[in-house]
């Protein structure tokens, strides 16, 4: 259901269809604000915990690969495995808020957001 008077917030900000009039085909755009939606919205950043409190019980060699599998449904190359392991040691923070922040980048890069 769409309510005509106000507006989703979240639907606003990701290209939501005009609620007054019919759409087909729904104009794409990438702006700012969308990315600062993944950096501050704290219903984002409590799923990305608790996604990465699940792979906290993993073992070490095992969570990005999980990651990978359960977010994007591949297995991430050489590449990824060794950018991931820079960005996890180097990341300030218990292992929890490391694995925290590494799951907000996998739910925000464009793999995970939009279909081929």
């Amino acid at each position: 259901m769409m309510q005509r008077q106000r507006r989703h917030p979240y639907l606003t900000l990701f290209d939501g269809a005009d609620t007054n009039s019919s759409t087909a085909v729904r104009q794409t755009t990438t702006v700012p604000t969308q990315a600062l939606y993944f950096m501050n919205d704290p219903f984002f950043h409590t799923q990305a915990g608790t996604f990465a409190a699940a792979l906290v019980t993993l073992p070490d060699e095992a969570r990005v690969p999980h990651a990978f599998q359960q977010l994007l449904q591949r297995e991430p190359s050489t590449a990824e495995r060794k950018q991931a392991a820079r960005f996890l040691e180097s990341y300030p923070g218990t292992p929890d808020e490391k694995l925290a922040a590494y799951a907000r980048v996998l739910l925000a890069g464009n793999e995970f957001l939009h279909l081929d």
